[in-house]
């Protein structure tokens, strides 16, 4: 495993591995390894298999795992009889994991709202082209009834028309893509802040 050595706040460490190829788990833990004092190996062997959420399951965020295995290196009791250094221990993991459930919810409303935003933008600028389409063809049609143009130049520009309005709608499909790719990273870098 080659050490990456970044600097900048953990987050910002965390994020970088991430964005280097390390699961969240080996990010987050790699990240801390300044507290820890756990070697680079080590630490991206100890978190292997939490990522995707243990093991590719889906279970258990791997940001997650990866903050409590530095809790548990930092803060864990030292006397495995003292109940009452287990409890704080224990109060501690459940209020980071609490924190965690806080954001996470408060960025999967977000994203909701976002997706059903975007979900609507797609068939709203297909049907407005669709709309604008009629209004031409109709008033089209009007005008060549009355003579004031022919079938002919209503149909080149109907033909007009809607070769007008696909860059724009694929522009609204490609700006979809885009918007909900950044947003599900930012999901992912928000999470591993914590």
């Amino acid at each position: 495993m080659e050490n990456k050595n970044f600097t900048g706040s953990h987050a910002q460490k965390a994020e970088n591995y991430f964005k280097s190829g390390y699961t969240c788990a080996q990010s987050v833990l790699l990240a801390f390894e300044d507290l820890t004092h756990i070697d680079s190996g080590t630490a991206f062997a100890m978190a292997a298999p939490f990522g995707g959420g243990v093991a590719r399951m889906r279970d258990l965020c791997g940001a997650v795992s990866g903050m409590l295995m530095v809790a548990g290196i930092l803060y864990a009791p030292k006397r495995p009889m003292n109940h009452e250094e287990k409890t704080n221990f224990y109060k501690l993991c459940q209020s980071l994991v609490q924190t965690f459930r806080e954001k996470n919810e408060a960025l999967r409303k977000a994203g909701t709202g976002a997706q059903s935003y975007a979900a609507t933008m797609v068939p709203a600028v297909v049907s407005i082209s669709y709309i604008n389409y009629a209004v031409v063809a109709v008033l089209g049609g009007v005008m060549a009834l009355n003579g004031q143009i022919d079938i002919g130049s209503l149909a080149s520009y109907l033909v007009f028309v809607r070769q007008a309005a696909m860059p724009i709608n694929q522009f609204t499909q490609q700006s979809n893509f885009l918007l909900a790719a950044l947003a599900g990273a930012e999901r992912v870098f928000s999470v591993m802040q914590l």
